[in-house]
């Protein structure tokens, strides 16, 4: 596993040591669950705490994305959130948003942590904040990529995802994802391989904006668990607003996005942000979309590496 994972890292990185990695379960208060925890990097380094997208998605896509940072100034805990594919539960009845906020505050209590590193991506993001904002006092800094809108547009949450359904499906529209799909279909023979790809450049098209990259996406379909989604976000508010905790500046706030990430195309909220309080620091990058380490590796790790040192 250790030698499959470091295969992904830069140029030079075999010359250094294997990356220390420990995997565990933490019970969760209600006995439920017990949650997969994965931490990669040395015992006596601080720990970034890593919250995957979803709902219902699982950690590993982002091991990759903080291998390249660990070292002695940190190290990762990633683990899979109640209702994820490591962290099953016998039915639905227990996922909640507020669920997951206490199987968090559980995760920094365990780890004796009075205030935490977050690192999210996605859906994780809304965790993050929503998290900040139950427990303000315990959270030291926010790295958010691939980030939810801070408030909820005219209309709602539901308005939000029926703009951001729009925008994916004239992602999966592009010149660049047909001719993919097209290459694929006049190049492997039909059957479940060839079905198999097509569906990945269509997940790929709506995280990468180099769609021709679809290989390197991991994730989706079967490393997905829609049922625990459904049930999460039945319970999620359907107006948020995370901007007076966002403003507030009691702890720092770096978003690393790129420029067509379909939740916030242009990024247009989000510098609608910085504008109103520089405090929040915004790395918009250039060709990029969801799943931005993929579509700009050595931007996306330049800027992450500045955001820990923040």
């Amino acid at each position: 596993m250790v030698l499959v994972a470091l295969a992904a890292l830069p140029a030079g990185a075999h010359d250094r040591p294997p990356v220390e990695r420990d995997t565990w379960y933490l019970p969760t208060a209600d006995h439920v669950a017990q949650l997969f925890v994965e931490e990669l990097g040395p015992r006596s380094a601080p720990p970034v705490i890593v919250l995957h997208g979803g709902w219902g998605a699982e950690h590993s896509y982002l091991d990759d994305v903080v291998l390249p940072q660990v070292g002695p100034a940190h190290r990762f805990v990633l683990y899979d959130q109640r209702g994820s594919l490591l962290s099953p539960v016998p039915d639905t009845s227990s996922l909640s948003v507020r669920q997951q906020i206490e199987d968090l505050e559980l995760l920094r209590e365990t780890l004796g942590e009075e205030r935490l590193t977050i690192f999210a991506h996605s859906q994780g993001t809304y965790l993050a904040l929503a998290y900040a904002q139950a427990h303000p006092d315990h959270v030291r800094s926010l790295i958010l990529t691939g980030t939810v809108v801070g408030k909820s547009p005219e209309g709602g949450d539901d308005a939000y995802m029926a703009q951001t359904t729009a925008t994916a499906h004239e992602l999966i529209a592009r010149t660049a994802v047909q001719r993919e799909m097209e290459r694929v279909r006049s190049t492997e023979p039909d059957g479940p391989r060839r079905a198999t790809h097509l569906w990945r450049i269509q997940f790929a098209a709506v995280n990468l904006f180099h769609v021709e990259r679809w290989r390197g996406m991991p994730g989706g379909r079967a490393f997905y668990n829609q049922a625990s989604a459904d049930a999460i976000s039945a319970t999620q508010p359907r107006i948020h607003d995370f901007e007076p905790l966002l403003l507030s500046g009691r702890f720092a706030v770096s978003l690393i996005n790129g420029d067509h990430d379909y939740l916030d195309p242009g990024e247009r909220y989000w510098r609608g942000m910085v504008a109103r309080d520089p405090r929040l620091h915004l790395t918009v990058l250039r060709d990029a979309e969801h799943s931005a380490w993929i579509d700009a590796p050595a931007s996306f790790q330049s800027a992450f590496a500045a955001a820990l040192a923040r």
